[in-house]
């Protein structure tokens, strides 16, 4: 038996390297203890602390070769495998990335040929909502009080609805983007400085509180093109079969708009030539026929004058313009929307300013109600404009009377009735009065004071006999042609009328005619179109309306010819 000289451990005899540590062993007699023989081995402490001899022990059986049994520290070189070559870092991460982007730059042309696609077919995707569009302020109110929108800001305040609840929003040219929301008629914009409610429904949008200011906002819809087929007349142009067809196949919107409508026309901010115009206002009839689809016209009077004529696109909402001339000037269809008059039940506006070729400006606010419609509320208000002859239309009203529209329509004349002279005037009797005929003082009439009772607050004035039996009603025509169509429409409209005739006669020394008739709707009537062969101020005639329910000789008496007889110009 021997002992490793390097550690010491017990071998048996005959082995030549140590079991424990593989040092080479003497070849000394198996009796001969190694240990005293090499007393210096227990002074190597670094050897009894290597654990890879230990964990991998070389077998016994198996001698190594010398030069093998000099490399003890390398032990571990088989478990990490230097004879095999390093795995090379995998690419499919990065193909995978590769792979991934080049399909969004895939999907986004293919997204970009879409919309490009779309967009040439007429866009289907965003004109599936009808709400997507250009909404411009029509009025603006504040605190009950209407404001000019151009007033605040002269270059408009737009709002642009597109997809994916985007806007655009443009406050007098600076503009801004934002986000809207429309659930059940409820919208909500926010951004580019507005965060408000309001509503949209059929093209019209309001919005309350706009910029914290209290003001409530109503836009409209840019209009939709006009209906090729809806040829109506504008002034000067030919006419064709009305657009509105049978009354008894009216749908709800042609029920809703179609028919006479009675209002007001308030000029305001004038100038130059108009400026005399500033704050006055007058009686208006607007005359509206669509088709079932809303397309149609309608015609602005000045009584039996024609000053204004346009197509249209009506909605539940509102009355949008899409072509028209008012007093001679192209309408700007932009402002010409008649919006609701949110303080009041069936009463729409609009407001507008026309610049003529001197740069003269007349600006004008148009307000109007069914026929038929009070409009006391607006007179009891401090802060609304109404018709000035309310009380005249009042009456007409309680009589089942309409008014006789048909001054821009006319056909060629047609021979009238028979002709004469009038009768020999009884002269007035009574102290008299002088009653003004137009705004601008230009036209007077003499009454008796103790026979007719007149309505001071009216601009076009009512003279009412104190027995009801006639009244009689003044009507300006502010252009010459004015006075041969009143006479022209008289002759079309009622040579079917029972009793028709008509005379020429001479009523405060100026040639006129007059057209008497009996009316199932509007009772007995005799009309006196007076041509003053002249302008004053505008004014070329009158026409003077008497009518009665008891007899057509009371509107044709000595009396009423008497008081008709003192028409003058001042």
């Amino acid at each position: 038996m021997a002992f490793c000289t390097n550690c010491g451990t017990k071998v048996e005899d005959g082995v030549k390297f140590c079991p424990s540590c593989g040092t080479k062993l003497a070849g000394a007699a198996p009796d001969q203890p190694a240990a005293p023989a090499q007393p210096a081995a227990p002074a190597q402490p670094a050897a009894p602390i290597q654990p890879e001899p230990l964990a991998q022990p070389e077998p016994p059986a198996q001698p190594e070769p010398p030069a093998e049994a000099q490399k003890p520290a390398q032990q571990a070189e088989p478990v990490q495998q230097p004879a095999q070559p390093p795995k090379k870092k995998s690419k499919l991460p990065l193909i995978l990335g590769i792979a991934a982007a080049a399909g969004v730059v895939v999907i986004g042309i293919l997204v970009a040929v879409v919309l490009l696609v779309a967009r040439n077919l007429g866009g289907a995707a965003a004109s599936d909502n009808p709400d997507l569009g250009l909404y411009h302020a029509a009025s603006a109110e504040m605190f009950g009080v209407a404001v000019e929108v151009d007033d605040l800001w002269a270059k408009g305040f737009d709002i642009e609805l597109k997809d994916k609840n985007k806007c655009e929003i443009s406050v007098d040219g600076q503009k801004g983007s934002g986000k809207w929301t429309l659930e059940d008629g409820a919208l909500h914009i926010s951004g580019g400085g507005l965060d408000c409610d309001g509503t949209l429904k059929d093209g019209v949008m309001t919005l309350d509180n706009v910029l914290d200011t209290g003001m409530k906002l109503t836009f409209a819809k840019e209009g939709a093109a006009l209906n090729a087929s809806a040829q109506t007349a504008l002034p000067g142009g030919e006419t064709t079969s009305d657009p509105a067809g049978d009354p008894a196949q009216w749908n709800a919107l042609q029920q809703q708009w179609n028919g006479v409508w009675y209002g007001v026309m308030e000029f305001t901010g004038c100038t130059g030539k108009y400026e005399s115009f500033s704050y006055e206002s007058y009686d208006i009839y607007m005359d509206i026929a669509v088709d079932e689809s809303g397309v149609g016209e309608y015609r602005i009077y000045d009584e039996d004058e024609l000053i204004g004529a346009a197509y249209c696109q009506a909605q539940e909402p509102a009355l949008n313009t899409t072509e028209g001339v008012i007093f001679g000037q192209d309408m700007y269809a932009y402002n010409w929307m008649f919006l609701p008059d949110r303080n009041f039940e069936k009463t729409y506006c609009m407001t507008d300013e026309i610049t003529d070729g001197d740069g003269d400006v007349l600006g004008l606010c148009i307000w109007i109600k069914p026929w038929g419609e009070s409009w006391q509320p607006q007179i009891d208000s401090e802060f609304y404009a109404y018709p000035p002859n309310h009380e005249a239309y009042m009456a007409m009203v309680s009589a089942g009377q309409m008014p006789t529209l048909g001054g821009g329509a006319a056909s060629a004349p047609s021979a009238g009735g028979s002709t004469g002279t009038a009768p020999g005037g009884a002269g007035l009797t009574g102290p008299t009065d002088v009653f003004q005929l137009s705004s601008s003082g230009n036209i007077v009439m003499d009454f008796p004071t103790d026979t007719f009772a007149v309505d001071d607050e009216s601009i076009w004035p009512k003279i009412v006999a104190k027995d009801d039996s006639v009244n009689i009603m003044a009507v300006t025509l502010l252009s010459e042609s004015a006075v041969q169509e009143a006479i022209d429409g008289l002759r079309e409209n009622c040579a079917s009328c029972d009793d028709y005739s008509e005379r020429t006669l001479t009523l405060g020394g100026f040639d006129a005619t007059c057209i008497s008739y009996y009316d199932v709707f509007y009772d007995y009537n005799a009309e006196y179109v007076v041509d003053f062969a002249q302008n004053c101020n505008g004014i070329y005639g009158v026409k003077l309306i008497a009518n009665s329910v008891e007899s057509l000789d009371n509107v044709l008496s000595d009396e009423v010819l008497a008081i008709l007889d003192t028409i003058r110009l001042a």
